[in-house]
């Protein structure tokens, strides 16, 4: 999902930056309504501080694995 909006050829992995890659606060809700459509969860977005919390792919991933983990034990 992120390599689909990344506006880089570069090849991306966990410790890529997000904001480092041409991602921005749009595009970045734009990723989280897919995240939380796909997965079935929901994803406490706040403009402000996403980008300082989940400053690479590799957060990202962790924060969703969480959530995903979490709606299985519930």
């Amino acid at each position: 999902m992120i390599q689909s909006r990344a506006k880089t050829t570069a090849p991306l992995d966990a410790a890529t930056r997000i904001d480092g890659v041409g991602i921005d606060s749009f595009d970045f809700v734009e990723i989280i309504f897919e995240v939380e459509e796909k997965y079935g969860i929901e994803v406490d977005y706040n403009a402000n501080s996403t980008f300082k919390t989940t400053a690479t792919i590799g957060d990202f991933a962790a924060e969703i694995e969480r959530l995903v983990a979490a709606k299985s034990a519930a």
